[in-house]
């Protein structure tokens, strides 16, 4: 099994949701609020998934 949790930025805006412990099908039902600055320039959303290890996290997807 699996602890994941999601890791997520966009710009200089970065979050990570809380760990879901020993499953493999996590549901986060958790918000975050990122503003966006301006329109101009493209604004990319990067979220990836984690599994929290002891020493280091191995990424799921």
């Amino acid at each position: 099994l699996a602890d994941p949790y999601v890791k997520g930025h966009m710009g200089p805006y970065r979050f990570k949701t809380k760990i879901q412990r020993k499953t493999l099908a996590p549901k986060w039902q958790e918000e975050f609020k990122i503003p966006i600055c301006t329109w101009e320039s493209p604004n990319v959303l990067e979220l990836e998934i984690r599994d929290k290890d002891l020493f280091l996290d191995d990424t799921l997807g």
